[in-house]
């Protein structure tokens, strides 16, 4: 099978299962010498309003549980790199921000990235609406390809 010539590809991960499967998927379109740039937004915690579930309130954090969640978070995704990756690097990124979609676009485009590999939950409906999509803003808003990995998409 010959490969997309995709020489560095973002992959935005939210630690699931379909996250898992579209990092594997990344590791398989990356071209020799390429590099997989392994992306987790982590989100502030907020409290959110009953009425429209809008973001009221950001909940403190200490600098040494900001610490520990990122050493997790690190250790979770270096887990997922092949290890046949042969000739392929993997950089891991991790970005506390609350705008998930405008961090990946910037993260693309410092990268340089040729694609963004990336899962959906499918959600559609009152999930859509109460969890949102970043797939779908992501998808919508960008200026590169983006290759969407459903749930379940590396099983027979």
């Amino acid at each position: 099978m010959k490969r997309p010539p995709f020489a560095s590809i973002l992959c935005p991960t939210d630690l699931s299962a379909t996250g898992d499967e579209a990092v594997a998927l990344a590791f398989a379109l990356v071209a020799p010498g390429g590099t997989v740039h392994l992306l987790h937004v982590w989100e502030p915690a907020y409290v959110l309003s009953p009425l429209d579930a809008a973001p009221v309130v950001l909940l403190p954090a200490s600098p040494a549980s900001d610490e520990a969640h990122e050493k997790k978070v690190r250790a979770h995704m270096k887990r997922l790199v092949p290890d046949n990756a042969g000739n392929v690097r993997h950089e891991v990124h991790v970005v506390k921000d609350g705008n998930p979609t405008a961090t990946i676009h910037r993260e693309a485009t410092r990268v340089g990235a040729d694609v963004v590999v990336m899962g959906t939950h499918g959600r559609t409906g009152i999930g859509r609406v109460l969890m949102g999509s970043v797939a779908t803003d992501v998808v919508k808003s960008g200026k590169i390809p983006v290759i969407l990995v459903r749930n379940g998409f590396g099983k027979s």
